[in-house]
């Protein structure tokens, strides 16, 4: 029975990733926003402002729910924030056009979306895979990829024959549906891990955020690094339509960029997991995110087509990276029983510091009519958040070794 629960871990994590809150966020608000700012008479900048308080609650949502599934337990956590997800999305349907009322479903939205993420199966990951770690979060994380295209189509589809509020009632089903079948279903901790969970609460063993945070060198070092490098990448990425589109691009041209940029993410994403299992994930960070670095150079330096899809795949396989590189990280250097307060910190920082690119790279072209200036910067930023991952040094959790079979 218990290898049956092992298998069935990954499954449940493809589930919820398929509709996790980084793919509603992005991609299914998105289609929806246009026709949301036409019925309520707003501005474009007004209805995208959601989008910013749902990133910012997201981060704080994080550092509530890693928390409280190292002191609760992680189904009963998730289960009971994905359910507030589910029935927050749906209740888009019935607001009426008022800012006040809009945000602050949508700061509800952020904060309980923190349990639409692959974290709390990358947990369940750790627990039961130890050499194949990395190989099962890439597989999990495909997920977010697959749902990044499936989604638009169903948001497009409800959106031609239906409207926004009833594509919301749709997209807000799924999105309690999946990952309830797969927590309630399919995902099981192995006995020993909610034991030693237990004892430890009993004990009031566990430390507080702020105690790890003072006494872990580690977890100062990956949060400077994670924050810069989403700074970076998520900022640019974030206007890489608009960056193109000044380079005197046709709309399929433009198109062509980001699906190379989506393509490339999604199969980072398990490449990266397979990596991790054979290299350091510092060195394997580096690498990748360097390559993100190199993609803002290629689309700030040219304007060819070609030049500026290999700019934008490079882009995509850092963004991929990034879930892959944070969850394997603490796993390895921390103990599975600090995992959530740990991946609540560092999803904390790479949601603010995406937000805080997106600002400065805008305030930028504002200050100097172009992204030059600031394109350097960032790509000066990634080589910053890159040393401070390579300083992490050795895995303080390492892999098992693996046993030699008898002759």
């Amino acid at each position: 029975m218990s290898q049956y629960h092992r298998a069935c871990v990954p499954i449940a994590g493809v589930m919820a990733a398929l509709v996790g809150g980084g793919v509603l966020a992005i991609y299914v608000f998105s289609m929806f926003a246009k026709q949301i700012a036409l019925d309520f008479e707003w501005s474009r900048s007004t209805v995208a402002f959601g989008a910013t308080v749902f990133s910012l609650m997201n981060g704080i949502g994080a550092v509530f729910l890693g928390r409280a599934m190292d002191k609760w337990g992680m189904k009963r956590t998730t289960l009971i924030m994905i359910a507030i997800f589910g029935l927050s999305l749906c209740s888009l349907s019935l607001i009426p056009a008022s800012v006040p009322i809009y945000l602050t479903v949508f700061a509800i939205i952020g904060f309980s979306g923190a349990a639409a993420t692959i974290y709390p199966y990358s947990l369940a990951i750790s627990a039961w895979f130890d050499q194949s770690r990395g190989l099962m979060i890439g597989i999990m994380n495909v997920g977010t990829g697959i749902g990044g295209i499936l989604l638009p189509l169903v948001a497009a589809y409800m959106l031609a024959n239906y409207g926004w509020r009833e594509g919301y009632v749709v997209i807000g089903i799924l999105a309690f549906l999946l990952p309830c079948i797969a927590l309630v279903w399919l995902l099981k901790l192995p006995d020993d891990f909610e034991a030693d969970r237990k004892r430890l609460q009993a004990s009031h063993a566990q430390q507080s955020i702020w105690q790890l945070f003072v006494e872990s060198r580690q977890l100062k070092i990956l949060m400077l690094g994670i924050f810069l490098v989403a700074f970076a990448t998520l900022g640019f990425l974030s206007q890489l339509a608009i960056i193109v589109g000044d380079k005197q691009l046709g709309p399929l041209e433009i198109a062509g960029v980001m699906s190379a940029a989506s393509l490339a993410s999604t199969v980072s994403r398990f490449a990266t997991g397979v990596a991790m299992d054979y290299i350091p994930a510092r060195f394997v960070a580096a690498f990748l995110f360097l390559l993100a670095s190199a993609g803002i150079w290629f689309v700030t330096a040219h304007d060819s087509y070609l030049m500026l899809v290999i700019g934008g795949a490079l882009l995509g396989i850092g963004l991929g990276a990034e879930a892959d590189v944070m969850t394997f990280m603490t796993s390895r250097y921390f103990e599975l029983h600090k995992f959530g307060s740990v991946i609540g910190l560092l999803h904390l920082m790479f949601t603010w510091g995406g937000a805080a690119g997106i600002y400065l790279l805008s305030m930028s072209f504002d200050a100097f009519g172009n992204y030059i200036y600031a394109s350097y910067a960032f790509m000066a930023v990634v080589a910053i958040g890159v040393m401070c991952l390579l300083s992490l040094g050795p895995y303080k959790f390492p892999p098992a070794p693996k046993q030699k079979a008898s002759a």
